[in-house]
């Protein structure tokens, strides 16, 4: 047996954003709400490969990390 309920126009908004053509609304909530969905960041692999602005920025981010150095704290 379903439920009713109520969501502003914004929530409907985002909520739609998930929507595949064809599910239902419920689907979307337990995909995305369940805790079944705990590996999807494995769903990202390779979504940006090649991309030349993400590369530009991860060669920044390696370069920076590997000159990166810690201070030297003195407790008294």
């Amino acid at each position: 047996m379903g439920k009713v309920i109520t969501i502003s126009e914004e929530a409907y908004n985002l909520l739609s954003k998930y929507k595949e053509p064809k599910e239902s609304f419920t689907k979307v909530i337990i995909k995305n709400f369940s805790g079944r969905n705990k590996n999807a960041i494995m769903g990202l692999a390779g979504t940006w490969k090649n991309n030349p602005e993400v590369v530009k920025i991860m060669k920044r981010v390696y370069n920076e990390r590997k000159n990166f150095k810690l201070r030297d704290i003195k407790f008294d």
